[in-house]
């Protein structure tokens, strides 16, 4: 990460390299994440459980970090309620979800949006899958969040951002997409 020599917590954020810090979903509950601004890290437990596209890609990779993102406010609200439990505005959830093969259901949105939403029962299918396989990690900070998440998307290109990733897979792209146009009736 050359851009981050000048973070007072440099050392902070390369601890979220260290996979054995990442902890099991299913192992936490939502007063394990602090309501405070940071950087997470989600990582699988067993790349086999995803798309066979997805975990070719990640063993190319030589890592299991499926997604990066920022938390400006609260971790606990865009980690554990957000992204993890899909209340709100969720990029992750709705990735993963497209990833896995799940459709919203057809004229779900206006034309304008691009927020689809899952069925209740896709929804909690996901929740589960997401609890039985993903890891997460954090680190609280509020300095630089925008600089160090697109340092750490470019060292480790994670296979489901799409966003500031040099390498994004044309699969996730295409598979956010095709719910976007079930969910717009096209």
């Amino acid at each position: 990460m050359q851009n981050t020599k000048n973070y007072t917590n440099l050392l902070s954020f390369e601890t979220l390299k260290d996979e054995n810090r990442a902890r099991k979903v299913k192992e936490l509950s939502e007063d394990h994440f602090p309501s405070t601004p940071g950087v997470y890290v989600i990582r699988i437990d067993n790349i086999k459980a995803l798309p066979s596209v997805i975990s070719e890609e990640l063993k190319k990779r030589k890592h299991n970090i499926l997604y990066i993102g920022i938390a400006s406010k609260s971790i606990r609200k865009r980690l554990w309620k957000q992204e993890l439990h899909f209340k709100g505005a969720a990029t992750f959830f709705r990735s993963i979800g497209a990833i896995l093969g799940y459709r919203p259901k057809p004229n779900s949105l206006s034309p304008s949006s691009y927020n689809y939403k899952f069925s209740t029962e896709d929804k909690y299918n996901i929740i589960s899958w997401i609890e039985s396989h993903l890891l997460v990690d954090f680190v609280e900070s509020n300095e630089n969040l925008k600089e160090v998440e697109s340092e750490l998307i470019k060292e480790f290109i994670p296979v489901v951002n799409i966003v500031k990733n040099p390498y994004r897979l044309e699969y996730v792209s295409s598979s956010r997409k095709e719910c976007i146009d079930i969910a717009h009736g096209t």
